[in-house]
């Protein structure tokens, strides 16, 4: 297999995986995922990328975080009681839909629904990146698992900002100094 380890902002989407207040508040760490989430989400805006929310099981676990819906107030959101993403006809119908090659995943928990959720994709024949810091577990132990886990079945696990600079490839891009500004 001949792995792509490069982002392309005309085919990629920005998938965020169930981060809900609920849940989060377990995480490891917390607040680095969500600054991390929120840096990837104002970029994706900048550089106009498709952001896709999920909820696990909303009814009995919330809503995604209020400041990420804030956001990206237009980017569809769906519900799953699945832990991969492909569960749900409705969200593999709009992957599908979306016509892009790859995703940039993010969320929680890392070793369950991210896992699953990348597990899919990469059956379904997408390349994905994630981005360390924007992941999370209860327990680091099983984020570093799910990373390890992740790379070696083909994802590209990355740091954040060297996939906002691969987005935008150039220093010249007319939208680089805006993204640059939100790494400062």
């Amino acid at each position: 297999m001949n792995k792509n380890y490069r982002v392309n902002r005309k085919d990629v989407a920005l998938m965020i995986i169930d981060i809900q207040d609920s849940l989060a508040k377990a995480v490891a760490n917390e607040e680095e995922m969500k600054k991390e989430t929120q840096l990837l989400i104002k970029a994706a805006n900048i550089l106009d990328i498709p952001i896709v929310f999920t909820t696990q099981y909303k009814k009995g676990l919330g809503d995604t975080n209020q400041e990420l819906i804030d956001l990206a107030p237009n980017a569809p959101s769906y519900d799953k009681v699945h832990f991969g993403i492909f569960g749900e006809e409705e969200i593999k119908d709009a992957v599908e839909k979306m016509g892009k090659k790859q995703f940039i995943v993010v969320g929680m928990e890392t070793h369950i629904c991210v896992l699953n959720s990348v597990i899919d994709l990469l059956e379904a024949g997408y390349e994905v990146f994630v981005p360390f810091g924007a992941v999370s577990s209860r327990d680091e132990k099983n984020t570093k698992n799910a990373l390890d886990l992740m790379s070696k079945m083909g994802a590209v696990v990355n740091n954040t900002e060297t996939i906002l600079f691969q987005l935008c490839v150039k220093s010249t891009l007319p939208e680089f100094k805006e993204v640059q500004n939100l790494i400062k």
